[in-house]
């Protein structure tokens, strides 16, 4: 089908021609596609003409893609505002051209603003070792993003931290006294507030929006470590609030509103914890917040509504302009969690439209290391554009990312052992037992039997939505070689110890073969994600993975070395081998664990 943008406006035609050439529509003489104000989403079709009614240009553009498709429809959004959050501070910082595409698809769900989360990851001014060599954005890079979402509705929000998460400035000398503990700054110094300063003028040089992201989440310790070697104990509300007032006066005098997490005030309230909705909290936490921040409830782990309900009305006593932030799971390891995703994002969304929160965020964290593509979890970023909009998902999921929802879901097989998953399961098998140490393996308990039964079935199911996957089709290479090396390795280490202590030299002249096998599926698992993460994210970062990569190759060659020396004569005995092996991996609601040095070794990494 061919369609005529000539009756748009300029503003509007270089966005339609953007997401024409996106899904391969052809613009010429057609259907006439033509712009009309209105205060909610609508596609009618007259004769030769389609007229999509939108409020805003990114409902504008998300009526164009139902145009596109041939559907008519009259939606009205449930939401002020739509964000999707993508992580880029976890190794993985979005190459321009995929942070395009990204806003493309946003703008096609009919999402208003993205945050891309840059801890340090954004040059500033005169600061030439804040984000050094990690791939930092600079200033004409943000601009041309900025631009470019502004072109299709997709506002560019900042997206910072202000207060904690700072520890990749602390490796160099010129932040090293801005360090309270951890990876917090020295609250009331004013070399911070110096530095903080900076990252505003330089967002304010950047961006064209007047709000942004401060951040200031779970600043346990703040106040425990530099702070109180000068300043002695210090009631650690008047600490935040202190802090937070000066932030807010520096964002103040370059136009700027804020947002910010909103769980700091409920962990030093309630002795750390967050989920105590069941208590009052202190009027001198009240107190202690200024009311010119919205203060955004996060939560991406719930599967009981009453949590929701319970915290959103704590969050509401405050008193502050408030929003929602659920998670779309990218962040437990190479391969998302998107069924869990869509379940809590249920119940949470239920919860903030009963409760008229309208302000909604999704999340899409990197945690240690960014492996899982931004693309894997677009099942859980359509669904919140569909409940913004009461839409179909799966019809609309078709539309804009051109694959099978079902089929997408596929992404999450590798971390699926169980035919029908329990409420509340997760799991990144993938990345335990891809790293699990073949010899002294903490996680060789965990290893049942049972799951290489699912993994061989889930492994076709992968193959078979490959086949149907299109421009994403990487993506399940990807989760295909991932699964095929664990299905190679994942019981290596329970079936050499028994071996081992059997004196079966004929099993363990079989592991030697094995360990071959095991290095030639992770090979091709290392191309095929390093090829994903070349298409998606500047290079810096990928030093990380192959260092993991190149060292879990270079271990399945130690271990195939002194296996051979063994059965040789060469080594009497491998002593790695004949300790007890300790249990305590179990868990009912699945197994997670997401911290690489602490995945390889018991030692110390």
């Amino acid at each position: 089908m061919t369609f005529d943008f000539t009756k748009l406006s300029e503003e509007l035609r270089f966005g339609a021609r953007e997401l024409a050439a996106e899904y391969g529509v052809e613009e010429g003489a057609g259907t006439i596609v033509s712009h009309r104000q209105s205060d909610r989403l609508s596609v009618h079709r007259e004769g030769d003409t389609v007229t999509i009614g939108a409020s805003t240009k990114s409902e504008f553009f998300r009526g164009l893609i139902k145009a596109f498709a041939g559907e008519t429809c009259e939606q009205r959004s449930a939401f002020s505002h739509l964000t999707l959050m993508a992580d880029c501070s976890r190794d993985a910082v979005l190459s321009v051209p995929a942070v395009k595409k990204l806003v493309r698809l946003l703008a096609a769900c009919g999402y208003d603003r993205l945050q891309l989360y840059t801890e340090d990851t954004y040059k500033i001014e005169n600061r030439p070792r804040f984000g050094y060599l990690r791939g930092a954005y600079t200033e004409a890079e943000l601009k041309d993003l900025d631009a470019y979402g502004q072109a299709l509705g997709v506002t560019l929000v900042p997206c910072i931290q202000t207060l904690a998460h700072l520890s990749a400035i602390f490796r160099w000398g010129e932040f090293c006294d801005l360090r309270d503990c951890n990876d917090i700054l020295l609250c009331d110094d004013e070399r911070v507030y110096e530095l903080i300063d900076d990252m505003f003028a330089q967002l304010s040089r950047s961006f064209t929006a007047r709000v942004a992201h401060i951040g200031m989440d779970e600043a346990h310790m703040v106040g425990l470590g530099k702070y109180l070697d000068g300043h002695g104990y210090q009631n650690r509300f008047d600490i935040i609030h202190r802090h937070l007032t000066r932030v807010l006066q520096i964002a103040e005098k370059y136009g700027f509103t804020c947002y910010m997490w909103g769980d700091m005030f409920f962990r030093l309230a309630f002795g750390g914890e967050y989920y105590r909705f069941d208590r009052e909290i202190p009027q001198e936490v009240i107190d202690s917040i200024p009311k010119n921040v919205n203060l955004v409830y996060w939560d991406y782990y719930q599967t009981d509504r009453k949590v929701y309900d319970g915290m959103i009305e704590s969050y509401r006593k405050i008193g502050n302009p408030m929003s929602f932030a659920g998670g779309a799971w990218r962040w437990s390891g190479f391969m998302p969690q998107n069924r869990f995703s869509l379940n809590a994002s249920r119940l949470a969304l239920d919860s903030c439209i009963g409760h008229g929160v309208d302000d909604i965020a999704v999340t899409a964290w990197g945690d240690n290391g960014g492996e899982a593509s931004i693309f894997s979890v677009l099942p859980s970023v359509v669904y919140f554009a569909e409940r913004r909009y009461g839409g179909d998902v799966k019809t609309s999921f078709k539309n804009i990312v051109g694959c099978d929802f079902e089929d997408f879901l596929s992404l999450d097989l590798p971390d699926a052992v169980y035919k029908d998953l329990p409420e509340g399961y997760l799991a990144n098998i993938s990345k335990i037992f891809l790293y699990n140490d073949l010899f002294l393996g903490i996680f060789d308990g965990a290893a049942k039997p049972e799951y290489k039964r699912v993994f061989r079935a889930n492994l076709k199911k992968i193959s078979a939505a490959r086949s149907r996957a299109g421009k994403f089709a990487y993506l399940f290479d990807t989760a295909y070689t991932l699964l095929d090396a664990v299905l190679e390795k994942y019981d290596f280490g329970a079936r050499l110890i028994a071996a081992y202590g059997a004196n079966d030299r004929e099993t363990l002249a079989a592991l030697v073969k094995d360990l071959g096998r095991i290095e030639k599926k992770v090979r091709v698992f290392y191309k095929a994600f390093s090829a994903q993460w070349y298409r998606e994210n500047k290079p810096n970062g990928m030093e990380v993975h192959d260092a993991r990569l190149g060292g879990l190759l270079g271990r399945i060659l130690a271990c195939k070395a002194r296996l051979t020396g063994y059965l040789s004569g060469d080594i009497s005995a491998l002593e790695e081998l004949e300790e007890e092996r300790l249990g305590g991996y179990e868990r009912t609601k699945g197994l997670m664990y997401n911290n690489w040095a602490e995945l390889i070794s018991a030692n110390i990494v």
